[in-house]
């Protein structure tokens, strides 16, 4: 309603993004263009350019921009924007002022045939497909390895039980929620939380979002001496729309039982044809869901960026002496 009806969808070859920070650092303190005399910024053979509405040009190499790429793009496989009507970048064409382009949709190949019929734009069959295939699986591969340099939930040995396993030093232990807010966001590192008698240092811990608390590995576990046993407290649903999926996996990252998984979905609409060559629709998505391994957290509805779930939560059940109120405080801020 805010943003009207979206009729067209053109995207870009992106490796990456950059935040506004680069503008005031690297382009008016570094470069010495005010943001005023900047008629365009472009990216082309390793560096950054900066074209000013005087005609002159500077540049700087590109390696100096890295400090201000957007997090979020470290994570992301879709270099050539796989759910456009139309994608199109410089990868991959004859030269510098042409660019190479794929069309995706019926839509996106009404539109380019019209403006090829009013003499708008030029095509050609000179494309380097070989150059955007390394440039896609080089994405794909820095994805992978910083999946690897990323602390995994399996690798985090601590569990999240609402008993003795996990002991912050608080004056009062039996109101805890144990969610690790506190730890997290304390500025003067004077609260600790401890697994078996041992420092887990949250700080260290990388998260996706900055909305979701540091996940901890979830796992049935016997309880010394009070034998109680963590299990799912939470009765409910998950619905999903994955028509708003951009595949951004931030549900996969802070999911602690593994219910959000990769996945590769095909898109199973009919294939396109232009001048005779037939284009494949893509994947659909990246992502799927086992409802059998959901404990009904919430933590993926705070991680999605576009609403894709919806929790229902319909009943909180209570074991232990002291009738845990982990779940309900857990609930209560991930919907806060």
């Amino acid at each position: 309603e805010q943003l009207g009806k979206i009729t067209l969808t053109i995207g870009l070859y992106c490796s990456s993004n950059y935040t506004y920070d680069l503008m005031q650092k690297l382009v008016v303190e570094k470069l010495e263009v005010p943001i005023n005399e900047v008629k365009k910024i472009d990216i082309s053979k390793g560096k950054l350019f900066v074209y000013k509405k005087d005609g002159d040009v500077k540049k700087i190499g590109v390696k100096q921009t890295t400090p201000f790429y957007w997090d979020s793009c470290k994570f992301c496989k879709d270099y050539t924007a796989e759910f456009a009507d139309i994608s199109l970048g410089s990868v991959g064409a004859p030269s510098d002022d042409w660019n190479s382009m794929f069309i995706r949709s019926d839509l996106g190949m009404e539109i380019i045939d019209d403006l090829v019929a009013a003499g708008k734009i030029t095509t050609a069959d000179d494309f380097d497909t070989a150059r955007l295939e390394r440039e896609c699986t080089r994405k794909k591969k820095n994805v992978k390895g910083i999946e690897k340099k990323y602390l995994s939930i399996q690798d985090l040995k601590a569990y999240f039980v609402t008993t003795v396993d996990l002991v912050p030093e608080i004056p009062d232990p039996l109101a805890c929620s144990y969610c690790g807010t506190c730890v997290y966001m304390c500025p003067f590192d004077t609260i600790t939380m401890k697994n078996n008698g041992e420092v887990i240092d949250l700080k260290n811990i990388e998260i996706i979002s900055k909305k979701v608390v540091p996940s901890l590995n979830i796992k049935l576990n016997d309880c010394e001496k009070i034998k109680r046993k963590a299990k799912v407290y939470v009765e409910g649903k998950m619905d999903l729309d994955w028509d708003k999926c951009i595949n951004c996996l931030s549900c996969i990252e802070v999911c602690p039982t593994g219910a959000f998984f990769d996945a590769d979905i095909p898109n199973e609409g009919p294939a396109l044809e232009y001048n005779g060559i037939t284009y494949e629709q893509g994947r659909w998505r990246e992502v799927d869901y086992d409802d059998d391994k959901c404990i009904r957290c919430g933590a993926c509805t705070m991680a999605c960026p576009k609403d894709v779930m919806t929790l229902t939560i319909d009943k909180v059940n209570f074991s232990g002496e002291y009738q845990d109120i982990f779940w309900l405080e857990v609930i209560r801020r991930l919907k806060a």
